[in-house]
Order: structure tokens, then C-alpha cells, then sequence
């Protein structure tokens, strides 16, 4: 039975949260390198046309990737939590105290600053705020945000996107 009471030792948790971030970078890359390769199949199989079969083909690739894509979000939301819990439980690097005024936060909850307390986010210091709130210099020139920008966002439009392709190309050979 594991006996819930010892406290970790630190050189452990140290070694799990370098574990979190070569897994979290890991992650990273594989999402990208994946998106790559989808890519490019959809380019070589449409570069002579779209058949039905290749519209089947496309739309079913995409849904299995789309799943792996998401499921990598799961890998990524869990281990980011785990990271934070070990920044805010085992080192005390997050304090929750409404008098102090908090200007510097560790590494994963900038990552996930949107699921922090309200205690945290109420009063960030000037420079915490700007950085965290920095958008792409497209948004910054308009001064108009629709989306948030974010890379799940933008692997969500573009997965959509060839879905979309393959059922316009699917239903357009059906009508045909």
C-alpha cells in the first residue's frame, strides 16, 4: 500500500518536471511535424485532381488525424496541470496573497495563464499583463481580435478547412 503521507523528495519532483518539459516539448514537435506530413499527402494526392475516392481518402485522413490531434491537447492540458501543481504545491512558486503584488509567474502557468485563480490574474504587474497579452503583429496593426490567437485554433481551422474540401469535392461528384 503506498503511504500518502511522506512528502516527495525533492530531487524526484525536479527530475518529473524535467520529465514534463522534455515531454511537453515533445509534444510540441510531434503536433507540427504531423500537421507537415498531412500536408503534404493532401498536396500529392490532390495535385492531379480530386476523384471521389481521393475525397473519401482526404476526409477520412483528416478525422484520424484530427482525433490524434486532439488527443494530443489531452496529453499536453494534463501534463501542463501537473507541472503547475508541482510549481504551486512543491516549490511554493505561486502564492495566492491579494496584498503582494505578483510580477512574475513560473514557466507552465504562463503557458496556461487562462486557468489560473482570479487571485492571480486580478492585479499581474504592467510588464506580466503586456506579455501575456501580446498579440500578433497583424492584430496589433488592425487593433481588431475576432479569435484568440492560438495554435489550436489555427490546427482547427486548417483540419476543418481540408474536411470542408473533401465534402464540397465529395458531394459535388455525387450531384455531378
Amino acid at each position: 500500500m503506498c503511504d500518502q503521507q511522506l512528502k516527495p523528495d525533492p530531487q524526484d519532483i525536479r527530475i518529473e518536471y524535467s520529465a514534463l518539459i522534455s515531454y511537453h516539448n515533445s509534444i510540441i514537435t510531434h503536433r507540427f511535424t504531423l500537421l507537415g506530413l498531412f500536408l503534404a499527402a493532401v498536396g500529392i494526392i490532390i495535385k492531379d485532381g480530386v476523384s471521389p475516392q481521393d475525397a473519401l481518402f482526404i476526409l477520412a485522413l483528416t478525422i484520424a488525424l484530427y482525433i490524434v490531434e486532439l488527443r494530443n491537447r489531452v496529453l499536453y492540458t494534463r501534463m501542463s496541470k501537473r507541472a503547475m501543481e508541482i510549481e504551486k504545491i512543491h516549490w511554493g512558486l505561486i502564492q495566492y496573497n491579494r496584498d503582494e503584488n505578483i510580477s512574475e509567474l513560473p514557466l507552465f502557468c504562463r503557458f496556461r495563464y487562462n486557468e489560473l485563480k482570479d487571485e492571480l490574474k486580478k492585479e499581474p504587474s504592467v510588464d506580466l499583463k503586456n506579455e501575456l497579452e501580446a498579440k500578433p503583429k497583424f492584430w496589433n496593426k488592425w487593433e481588431v481580435c475576432l479569435l484568440p490567437a492560438s495554435h489550436s485554433l489555427g490546427l482547427d481551422l486548417l483540419y476543418c478547412s481540408v474536411a470542408f474540401y473533401a465534402v464540397v469535392h465529395l458531394v459535388y461528384h455525387l450531384f455531378k
